[in-house]
């Protein structure tokens, strides 16, 4: 369990701010930038000390502004992944993820073939890539044992072919080692892909937490445009290698994704833009797009630029970008029965 209730002023910043998670999971803290995220984690963390507040991580107090408490850095046992992997460049591999008075030599072979670098033991950090030196950053931290890994942007400065790369391994830390994640970042795929449990940072304030299933508006980030999302957890049925097509079961039916490959995991996360969903009172016949949903309208907004935003029910939550004009063509209301067809669909993981 963790529990964290946090103020600190900056002057005209404040960070007030309060959420729990129970996930051993990997929990995502998005916003834009400049809005508290790394503050938070900082907080957590000691680096930072909040004006008040209490942070309570699994059966430990590490911070409590009534009761005195103020654990230090050293004995909070956090471990902490920066934005570039801040490996000592005199030491090898080998000696970086030993380094620090509590590492655990004894986690050194499981570590090092869980994130694929046993063969970068005796190189020295200048020889390394970026993906690599984060690898090694992120071993040093396991090896420390901690209670918790904070992640703070950590493929921020890598390519997206490296980043791919890196996403694989902080998949699994959190069922391989025991650990939850609290994991930094304005990246949409990034926020898709690892979120067991998603909060969104505003301003220094807790906006809104929960499951990254469903409705998200930019998912609270300027990377999204404005575009409304709909993201939905899903169960891989089958692979058409021949055309390269996923066939997924979620809770509105089966929904099928190009992809050149199959997912690694049985469990598909995929993401739907509103602006790639069509509406059709009557279902289609004869037409290229497989996914076709019955659906009923639950309620229409108005957004700026003449568009509505169709919200639906198909036994999941799924959201459609039309013009007012077509709205009030096609006579939505609120409770009809339509037909969804979704152009484009997102593989996330």
């Amino acid at each position: 369990m963790i529990d964290v209730k946090l103020k600190k002023s900056f002057g005209s910043f404040n960070v007030n701010a309060e959420f729990s998670s129970d996930s051993m999971g990997i929990t995502v803290l998005a916003g834009p930038s400049g809005s508290g995220k790394t503050t938070i984690i900082n907080m957590i963390s000691g680096l930072l000390t909040p004006d008040e507040g209490r942070i309570f991580i699994k059966d430990r107090i590490l911070f409590d502004s009534e009761k005195k408490i103020n654990c230090s850095v050293e004995q909070r046992r956090c471990g902490y992944i920066f934005q570039d992997g801040r490996l000592f460049p005199h030491m090898n591999v080998r000696r970086n993820l030993l380094y620090g008075r509590h590492s655990d030599h004894s986690m050194l072979k499981e570590s090092v073939k869980l994130l694929g670098i046993e063969h970068l033991l005796e190189r020295m950090p200048g020889k390394l890539s970026g993906g690599e030196k984060q690898r090694v950053a992120i071993g040093r931290a396991l090896l420390m044992r901690p209670q918790i890994l904070l992640m703070d942007e950590p493929l921020a400065s890598l390519d997206s072919e490296r980043k791919e790369e890196l996403l694989s391994y902080i998949d699994r830390l959190p069922e391989q080692f025991g650990i939850p994640i609290f994991y930094v970042t304005h990246s949409i795929h990034e926020i898709l892909r690892l979120s067991d449990k998603l909060i969104h940072v505003e301003k220094g304030r807790i906006e809104s937490s929960g499951i990254p299933e469903g409705e998200h508006n930019s998912l609270g980030i300027s990377e999204g445009n404005g575009e409304y999302i709909s993201v939905f957890d899903c169960r891989m049925k089958s692979f058409d290698n021949e055309f390269g097509v996923i066939s997924a079961e979620f809770h509105g039916g089966i929904i099928r994704i190009l992809a050149n490959t199959p997912p690694y995991e049985q469990e598909v996360r995929v993401a739907i833009k509103a602006s790639d969903v069509t509406i059709s009172l009557d279902k289609p016949q004869n037409i290229s797009t497989t996914n076709i949903f019955k659906g009923r309208i639950r309620n229409l907004e108005e957004i700026s630029g003449h568009s509505v935003l169709v919200h639906c029910d198909i036994g999941a939550s799924l959201t459609a970008q039309i013009s007012k004009a077509s709205a009030v063509r096609l006579r939505l209301k609120p409770r009809g029965k339509i037909y969804l067809l979704v152009k484009v669909v997102s593989m996330i993981c």
